[in-house]
């Protein structure tokens, strides 16, 4: 988004830097605020604990590109920000999910993916993300649970 926003005016190359600057101050808010640990870009992963804590601290996290941005790349961030929370809360928990939080989880995934679609036409859904997405809801519909059975359970 970053990028983006900035490379309309300037050059591709300050769009880079203004991303890469960016990366690092996002990192610096996920360590000295959130207070979760480094994590290697290229497979690192944010668990449990980690995950909860940026999940906390979602509208800290969703506001730091206020002023980097457009402000139409922001709502939606936020939005989807919002909307990844509550499925997040969803997915952790290793418990038989009622109908209607079943419903209200496909509706939260099928907004956020749509959402990212619509408003970051670069960027492209990782298969993780798109069978978080568009297979855990039928799999916690059928099962009523997706913590019970666990990541490759939902991948297989």
């Amino acid at each position: 988004m970053v990028m983006v926003f900035l490379t309309a005016s300037d050059d591709a190359a300050a769009g880079r830097q203004a991303g890469a600057d960016f990366a690092l101050e996002l990192d610096g808010l996920l360590h000295d605020k959130v207070r979760v640990p480094p994590t290697p870009y290229d497979g690192g992963l944010f668990m449990r604990r980690d995950c909860h804590a940026i999940g906390h601290n979602c509208a800290g996290v969703c506001a730091a590109p206020k002023g980097k941005v457009s402000e139409r790349h922001l709502a939606a961030y936020e939005f989807a920000g919002s909307l990844w929370n509550c499925a997040r809360k969803t997915l952790n928990r290793a418990a038989v999910i009622s109908a209607d939080e079943v419903a209200r989880f496909w509706s939260d995934t099928d907004a956020m993916v749509s959402l990212i679609k619509s408003s970051f036409l670069w960027l492209s859904i990782c298969s993780k993300l798109h069978t978080l997405m568009c297979h855990a809801p039928d799999v916690l519909k059928s099962f009523e649970s997706i913590g019970l059975y666990g990541e490759q359970g939902l991948e297989a």
